[in-house]
């Protein structure tokens, strides 16, 4: 990844936070049972909907392809560019460790792993 779309991951992130008052959820996903996400508003969920427009705006630009917000399992944002839609998949390469590895820490901060754990202790043999 190069250090412009680090950039303008870092900004969207920024740019898409509210006041701060929101507290991570402790509730499970909204997703049902078929594994459809249920849709949210920027609003509801303590973003800045003209902020996160306009971040989404400036991704466009370089070589986007889709952004996906989610946040407390509900889909508050999606967008397409370059005549690409939510049927198309994508390559993603090496962004799924990023999110395993994140996801990973988030864990370890819960308590529910630590970082000397072997995967090995969670997935059957």
């Amino acid at each position: 990844m190069n250090l412009r779309a680090i950039l303008m991951a870092t900004t969207i992130l920024a740019a898409a936070c509210g006041d701060g008052s929101v507290e991570p959820s402790t509730t499970p996903a909204n997703v049902d049972s078929t594994g459809i996400w249920r849709i949210g508003s920027p609003a509801d969920h303590g973003f800045d909907s003209d902020r996160l427009n306009a971040a989404a705006d400036a991704l466009a630009a370089p070589r986007s392809k889709s952004l996906l917000v989610v946040h407390e399992g509900e889909v508050i944002m999606e967008r397409y560019w370059e005549d690409h839609d939510p049927t198309l998949p994508l390559p993603v390469f090496s962004v799924t460790k990023s999110f395993a590895s994140t996801l990973v820490g988030v864990a370890e901060q819960q308590g529910l792993l630590d970082r000397e754990d072997h995967a090995s202790d969670f997935i059957p043999q």
